[in-house]
């Protein structure tokens, strides 16, 4: 499917954002007015042949082609997958004579012989075919499912790639053969001026949005329709330009790539490889929207292209940004077997002695690599090396981590402490985008409390690699970062006790979590992780179904900006595993629903207090065999919450409700089964006028703070 030009005819609205060459640029959403052509094609005389046209009232830079009016074309081998009054997925495709028109005939591939199916009550299609789209009927609309929004698309000039840039029809009944497509996605139109030849371009959003992979499609007759994007991993998309596209010095060349409709909360970051290696990264940082049958215009950029360096090949390197001095000094005994080298700038190697100080001027780099020995960098909370920077400038370091310990950079196998507080207190450093840490094979505190109180830091090291963990290997690692905005990847999949303890506590500026793959856990593995991270606004996907003690114990506590929490989907407990989980989220205004039905003591314990715009509490809480202290305070301090979630327990045990609705002065309604016993202070300090629902089984009659709360309405069931 190819695009062409657009008529003058668009609607234009403005959307501002910043771009990488340091200048405040504007971007566009371009609105192509698309509609259903005055006639369409004669059907031909043959059993269910289709009828494809256009319906959308907005933007047509979509599907097939364009023409130089701004007409939507189809293009001659588009195929088509059609649910012909059933859930059979039939394979259709534009006739020949249909070849650029703006509605096209659609005959059924080939005979496929019988197939079993359900019948529906319309005809649904989806463009582009797929053999796996599967289709099921939900709340009068259509799911198309097993689908998928590709990773990489193909460049085609003016437009988007063959397959990229999906529709949808439902008809009126199944006896109506015209399919009136809608869009599905929207895109991106990047427009670059230069010399060079263009070979890929990709796209990611600032905060891990997911753009492609798995997907569902849901639609109704005479509805827009909308999609539902499930593989969390997949999160660039990349247009392939084939063997390049060469620009011109003077006319922008537009690029376009299909997108889900989105927002991206931290704008994208657009990185733009040319057939000689060279990159160009373009990135806006502010919000911005995608919507669906709309093109995301960027303004034209000059690209220039710069040399991709690899940092992985390069020792371990401190830039000075103004003047500094920079030494690496001995906290206890040192553990070094081999001797440190350093280079300054284009310089000799020459053997350095630790805790002398190196001079250096503004752009200057000194480097570090040692010969390869057989003992450690640092080796315990004792005795261990660390960065000293001093002077009226800052640095930033880069390259391969591993020089430390290993010229040849082959050793991936870390020990025991290795570089713990490498960099401990160096206000003076900006950023390690560049700092390459690539062990696979971790140790006990190899990472602990490396970055801690950089108060400066704002870019971390890109990825943390290793998919095994180990006990505390990242314990406070970015502990007091106040100013890190985002944190590095995170594949783990094998947790360690204790191995993210603290890891982003007091990251106040933290905006963006990575994502935490893990789905059994480790005791203490994420206790406090993201602590008093007061910017952070979205929580990570919490997939893990295997719990073990304190496992989320903190995660979040004190982060005042958090709107949403994850799903929680395991449902056997362990020991404080939700302890104070979002105590002090004071933004959080709806809590995930609480499937568990095996606790354990103390697991719930103050999980939502001081939740103060906290409104909406799960449905229910439906374990019926309690545990000590489980839902202890769970509440507490909830001043928005007017119902409480359905208690269907009938037995209770030592301090399982207690204080669990203290001062939560809007509380209106209470469901709660129990039949002997009273929890201690559960409602001190609710709603003065409320409902109380009580069992018909109950032998209790106390009203007050540790009862019914007295002027409530009594009912019982």
């Amino acid at each position: 499917m190819v695009n062409g030009k657009m008529n003058s005819a668009m609607k234009k609205r403005f959307v501002y954002g910043i771009l990488a060459a340091l200048t405040v640029c504007s971007c566009q959403v371009e609105e192509i007015n698309e509609t259903t052509p005055e006639s369409t094609p004669e059907v031909i005389r043959e059993a269910k042949v289709f009828t494809a046209i256009i319906d959308d009232t907005t933007s047509p830079e979509t599907r097939t082609s364009l023409d130089a009016e701004g007409n939507v074309l189809w293009k001659q081998g588009d195929q088509v997958s059609i649910f012909a009054g059933s859930t059979v997925n039939e394979q259709y495709q534009v006739t020949d004579a249909s070849d650029g028109k703006t509605a096209a005939s659609l005959n059924k591939v080939g005979d496929s012989g019988f197939v079993a199916g359900t019948e529906i009550d319309n005809n649904v299609a989806f463009y582009p075919y797929a053999s796996t789209a599967a289709i099921a009927k939900s709340a009068g609309s259509y799911v198309i499912s097993d689908i998928t929004l590709p990773a990489t698309q193909t460049y085609a000039e003016g437009s988007f790639g063959n397959g990229a840039f999906p529709m949808a029809a439902v008809t009126g009944s199944t006896g109506d053969m015209n399919l009136k497509f809608k869009n599905v996605l929207g895109g991106l139109k990047l427009q670059l001026k230069g010399t060079a030849s263009i070979a890929s371009i990709s796209i990611t959003g600032n905060n891990n949005e997911v753009l492609c992979g798995a997907a569902e499609v849901i639609v109704a007759n005479g509805s827009t329709p909308s999609i539902n994007l499930t593989d969390a991993s997949s999160k660039t998309v990349t247009l392939d330009c084939g063997a390049g596209v060469a620009l011109d010095s003077e006319t922008a060349t537009p690029f376009i790539i299909a997108l889900p409709p989105i927002t991206m909360t931290g704008g994208f970051t657009v990185i733009v490889t040319d057939t000689e290696g060279k990159q160009m990264e373009i990135k806006t940082t502010k919000s911005q929207t995608i919507t669906r049958s709309s093109l995301l215009r960027m303004p034209a950029v000059n690209y220039v292209g710069t040399e991709v360096v690899d940092y992985s090949s390069q020792p371990f390197t401190i830039t000075s940004i103004g003047s500094t001095s920079v030494s690496i000094t001995e906290v206890g005994s040192s553990s070094i077997i081999g001797t440190l080298k350093y280079k300054l700038g284009d310089g000799e190697w020459t053997s350095y002695t630790f805790g002398s100080t190196i001079d250096l001027e503004d752009g200057i780099a000194l480097q570090f690599k040692r010969k390869s020995g057989t003992g450690g960098f640092s080796s315990s909370s004792s005795n261990y090396k660390k960065v000293v920077v001093d002077g009226s400038g800052t640095v930033i370091v880069s390259g391969n981590i591993m020089s430390l310990t290993d010229e040849s950079l082959e050793k991936l196998t870390l020990s025991s402490y290795i570089f713990y507080k490498l960099f401990e207190d160096c206000t003076k450093l900006t950023s390690a985008a560049n700092l390459i840490l690539p062990a696979t094979t971790l140790a006990s505190f190899c990472y602990n409390q490396m970055f801690r109180g950089c108060a400066s830091l704002t870019t971390a090291p890109k990825e943390l690699p290793a998919t095994t963990l180990q006990n505390y290997c990242y314990g406070s690692m970015f502990y007091d970062c106040t100013s890190l905005t985002k944190a590095p990847e995170l594949p783990a999949t094998t947790l360690a006790n204790n191995c993210c303890f603290n890891m982003f506590c007091n990251c106040s500026s933290l905006t963006t979590a990575p994502e935490l793959p893990a789905t059994t856990l480790a005791m203490y593995c994420y206790n406090q992780m993201f602590y008093c991270c007061t910017s952070l606004t979205t929580a990570p996907e919490l997939p893990a179904t295997t719990l073990d003690s304190h496992c989320y114990d903190n995660m979040f506590y004190g982060c005042t900006s958090l709107t949403t929490a994850p799903e929680l989907p395991a449902t056997t407990l362990a020991s404080n595993c939700y302890n104070q989980m979002f105590s002090g989220c004071t933004s959080l205004t709806t809590a995930p629903e609480l499937p568990a039905t095996t606790l354990a003591d103390y697991c719930y314990c103050y999980m939502f207090s001081g939740c103060t715009s906290l409104s909406t509490a799960p449905k229910g809480l439906p374990a019926t065999t309690l545990q000590n202290y489980c839902y202890y305070g769970m509440f507490q301090g909830c001043t928005s919450l007017t119902t409480a979630p359905e208690l269907p327990a009938t037995t209770l045990v030592s301090g399982c409700y207690g204080n669990m609705f203290y001062g939560c002065s809007n509380l209106n309604f209470i469901k709660a089964l129990f039949t002997t016993g009273v929890p201690n202070y559960w409602v001190f300090g609710v709603s003065d006028t409320g409902t109380f629902v009580k069992s018909k089984d109950a032998t209790w009659d106390i009203t007050g703070h540790s009862g019914i709360p007295s002027g409530w309405t009594i009912i019982t069931e």
